[in-house]
């Protein structure tokens, strides 16, 4: 994991709304660390890592991760 962020780590602690991070824990691409640095990066940030997804937990899960989000947005 590079030291200095770049490209929109180096951007993200200008996000200033409540944010979900969903993130699937065998992420072959990129690795699930990244999840927690965009997270402490963020204020207000929320991580959730999902067990047997992959880097694209929104396909592979997609219940899961509607319910994350729905839990989230308190809907």
């Amino acid at each position: 994991m590079p030291d200095q962020p770049r490209g929109r780590a180096e951007r993200s602690h200008r996000i200033a709304a409540p944010t979900l991070i969903v993130w699937g824990k065998a992420d072959g691409i990129i690795a699930p660390a990244y999840a927690n640095e965009f997270a402490k990066r963020i204020a207000q940030a929320r991580v959730a890592m999902l067990d047997g997804a992959g880097h694209m937990p929104h396909f592979e899960q997609a219940e899961n991760v509607a319910a994350l989000v729905e839990k989230f947005l308190d809907v």
